[in-house]
């Protein structure tokens, strides 16, 4: 099993008990998550799902919050968004990621907020306001990149319609998320940057706040991403496409809910 897929599967199997036990609740919203996909090794002799399209359609929307444990100044508050195909087991269902790092630094982005005209959230080049005008123009909101070292990355496990290949695909440069809601992040659109709040340091999405996004995820297998960052031979693609890039065919929209059995936190 690769090393994402583990490390995906071990943080969500923490709260999935409590997910399939809660109340109705839990689980539901909306969401589409379409494109052109393909992955060598699907099917149960070996067969590959050939490039075309592909649609997850989604019916199970879950955020799953690991709260630092740190008292005071700036906390790593993470937040795992998943998709799934339905509610059943991650071990046994198509699963499209969301993992927030720092919900901290993406809601500084989010609110946008100026001291005297200087951006008050990190301008390393991953939380863009300017709608893609360039120089100072700001747009209604900010479009954040998503990459696997940056503040927002993404992945694919394809458990149920390609149990067999154990691949996952991760998005990669030329991938974005465009947050409509998280938690109380943003402010009016109307008030000036300036007189924004500044975001707490131990910022959070709560329970029963909203979360909304549209979303363009460009998918490469984690193993070719890899060797190219370990500057290894490249091996074969075994996974990979696109996903999303407008609204009906790559959004999510629920309310983060608290499950009710074997609830890691209190």
């Amino acid at each position: 099993m690769s090393r994402a897929l583990s490390r995906t599967l071990s943080i969500a199997t923490l709260t999935i008990v409590a997910a399939g036990a809660s109340a109705c609740t839990v689980g539901s919203g909306s969401g589409a998550a379409k494109g052109n996909l393909f992955v060598n090794g699907c099917g149960d002799n070996g067969e590959n799902l050939a490039a075309g399209v592909f649609d997850l359609s989604p019916k199970f929307f879950a955020g799953e919050p690991i709260e630092d444990i740190a008292r005071g100044g700036i906390l790593t508050n993470r937040l795992v968004i998943r998709m799934q195909r339905n509610g059943n087991r991650i071990e046994v269902t198509d699963t499209l990621y969301f993992d927030v790092h720092s919900a901290y630094e993406v809601a500084r982005c989010l609110r946008g907020k100026t001291n005297n005209g200087v951006p008050d959230w990190d301008t390393s080049g991953w939380c863009d306001w300017t709608g893609g005008a360039g120089g100072n123009v700001m747009a209604e909101r900010p479009r954040i990149q998503i990459g696997h070292k940056l503040p927002v990355s993404s992945s694919l496990a394809l458990l149920y319609t390609c149990n067999r290949a154990r691949v996952v695909g991760v998005g990669v440069d030329g991938s974005w998320i465009d947050f409509l809601d998280f938690g109380k992040a943003a402010q009016p659109q109307f008030t000036n940057p300036d007189d924004r709040k500044t975001v707490p340091g131990d910022f959070k999405v709560d329970f029963g706040d909203r979360l909304q996004a549209n979303f363009f995820v460009m998918l490469e297998d984690e193993h070719l991403v890899q060797a190219m960052e370990d500057m290894d031979p490249i091996p074969k693609a075994n996974i990979g496409g696109m996903l999303g890039g407008a609204p009906e065919t790559g959004r999510f929209d629920f309310d983060l809910e608290r499950g009710r059995a074997a609830q890691p936190f209190p």
